[in-house]
């Protein structure tokens, strides 16, 4: 039993990215936009991982002008126009179906490794692919008589998969950059890029017109969101990862969606279609077999949104 600090650590990490959508919802009932949310989350989450640098290893602001142009280009991509994304897939189909739209991402993953990176994969991976690819049409389509009609707005369905493909690219341009560069100073740069790139655009937007209107209440559900299941649930579920074996992670790292799907259920009222309900089930069983196939050959696969 010596692991159930750890456990417990992946378990809370995970845990707190699956309240996501529950701390967003309640800030668009306020007036704000989801590009308000996003750019709040993620100067949060930048001025976090910058302070924790700054303490701990000041060596890691150092990059060359080459590897700050890839690090733009992976903070603008995989968090500035995912974070937005996510959001605005948050605030038009609710919490359960942009998280199971989120978990297309593996997917994304396997099949973005394949065609840029020449990653070779196993048969279940493809098995994975297809089984996405059915849960996503069964959780935004519904019959009607010999015709399939879309049953969620078409902004919510394009923001859903384009927020799992920009978090998929995550790791696709990470992984380059991780070869000369601490995983510490991808986030440092990622956030703050991206930080900086959504701040300017939600400052044309009138963001600032909208964030001086919220209550004190909602400026602490706004700020929480960097800082709880961002920023410190980053760092439990890492810390978790140094002493837990990689499949044990990500079987415990399942319940994000879990919490996730409970909150939208139980606490927002959300409802699901008989369809609804199973294609959340394929793209989450798609996810776990894509997670449990690369545990094999790495410590583990965050899916943290």
């Amino acid at each position: 039993m010596k692991n159930v600090p750890s456990v417990l650590l992946i378990v809370l990490g995970a845990s707190a990215w699956g309240t996501l959508g529950a701390f967003a919802l309640p800030l668009y009932t306020a007036g704000l936009k989801p590009l308000d949310v996003a750019t709040v989350r993620v100067v949060v989450a930048a001025a976090c991982f910058a302070a924790m640098t700054l303490f701990s290893h000041r060596s890691y602001f150092r990059v060359t002008w080459h590897r700050l142009g890839w690090l733009a280009l992976h903070g603008l991509i995989a968090v500035g126009l995912y974070n937005f994304l996510f959001f605005v897939a948050i605030a038009h189909v609710g919490i359960v179906l942009a998280f199971a739209l989120l978990y297309s991402a593996p997917a994304w993953s396997a099949v973005l490794g394949y065609v840029l990176l020449r990653e070779r994969h196993p048969k279940r991976i493809y098995l994975a692919v297809f089984l996405t690819m059915m849960g996503v049409a069964l959780a935004v389509m519904k019959p009607d008589g010999f015709k399939l009609l879309l049953s969620i707005p078409i902004i919510g369905l394009l923001a859903g998969l384009g927020a799992a493909l920009t978090y998929a690219l995550f790791s696709i341009l990470g992984k380059p950059l991780l070869r000369d560069c601490p995983s510490s100073t991808l986030l440092l740069y990622s956030f703050g890029i991206g930080s900086l790139v959504l701040t300017v655009v939600d400052g044309l937007d009138g963001g600032g017109n909208r964030l001086l209107l919220i209550s004190s209440a909602d400026w602490l559900v706004l700020l929480s969101i960097g800082v709880f299941p961002t920023f410190l649930a980053y760092l439990a579920y890492t810390e978790g990862l140094r002493h837990t074996p990689a499949t044990l992670a990500t079987i415990l790292a399942a319940i994000e969606p879990v919490v996730a799907v409970a909150l939208g259920l139980v606490v927002f009222h959300e409802r699901l279609s008989a369809y609804q309900f199973v294609g959340v089930v394929l793209i989450l069983s798609a996810a776990v077999i894509v997670a449990l196939s690369r545990s094999t050959n790495t410590r583990s696969t965050s899916m943290s949104p």
